[in-house]
């Protein structure tokens, strides 16, 4: 029996920071770290990178089984599944009895963990979120390492207050609530787009998301390999009979 009286429904896309957010000012708690002990039994840390740490503690203690709210949270709320398909799959003999939904969470990269320390928001998102869903929050889509604009309007993400250069993100604490206006007194609800992404910083930014829709399986290294090489062969980066790797390389440097 859980002994967490509610935890807020997911909104589409939401980021796992957010939903903890959401829950702080839902909840009424007077502090960060009553919110952490309620969510987590533990004292405030940070809940940053592909799968936020001690996410675990918190399925514990969900309502239903701990696997199942693991699964649930690690596929809603944080970038993973974005991750999931180029990780490789499990060595040796298949286990069907669990769930694949985090499969491969050990083989996560570090490296992009170290440098996620920024909380990324669209301010059209924020205003038509609040509208088409009562409550305004962060989007995991935003998050994804190379995204830098809205998928759905095109808008550079800012990780800042454009007024004062507040950081939204701050280590150990909650992330700002969205329909608060910043110290400073500029307010997301009320901000105008000053700035378009271009149409390649889009078409990445619309990639980021697609993938975390689909929530695609985990794919063998030898699959991967092949159509990595099929691929490049395709799009003319051959050397000789191999795949023409560092012409590909080139390739991908001028063009990001």
């Amino acid at each position: 029996m859980s002994d967490l009286l509610f935890f807020p429904v997911s909104m589409p896309d939401e980021m796992l920071h957010s939903r903890v957010t959401r829950y702080h000012y839902l909840s009424g708690n007077r502090t960060a770290a009553e919110t952490y002990h309620d969510l987590f039994a533990s004292k405030p840390f940070s809940i940053g990178g592909i799968v936020p740490q001690q996410i675990e503690k918190l399925a514990g203690r969900l309502p239903g089984q701990l696997e199942s709210n693991l699964a649930e949270l690690i596929s809603n709320n944080t970038t993973f599944p974005a991750y999931r398909p180029f990780l490789g799959v499990r060595q040796g003999p298949e286990d069907h009895s669990g769930s694949h939904a985090f499969d491969g969470v050990v083989r996560i990269p570090r490296r992009e963990e170290s440098i996620h320390g920024k909380a990324k928001l669209c301010p059209t998102c924020v205003q038509e979120d609040l509208i088409d869903c009562g409550s305004a929050y962060w989007h995991r889509s935003h998050h994804i390492p190379g995204v830098s604009v809205c998928w759905r309007h095109g808008d550079s993400l800012i990780h800042a207050c454009p007024k004062c250069s507040h950081p939204f993100y701050r280590k150990l604490k909650l992330l700002p609530n969205l329909t608060e206006p910043c110290a400073c007194g500029w307010n997301p609800l009320n901000a105008k787009t000053t700035h378009k992404g271009s149409d390649l910083e889009k078409k990445v930014a619309l990639f980021a998301h697609d993938i975390l829709q689909r929530k695609l399986p985990p794919i063998g290294s030898a699959v991967l390999s092949s159509c990595y090489v099929r691929q490049c062969k395709k799009r003319g980066f051959v050397f000789g009979n191999n795949a023409g790797i560092a012409k590909l390389f080139d390739s991908i440097q001028s063009a990001y």
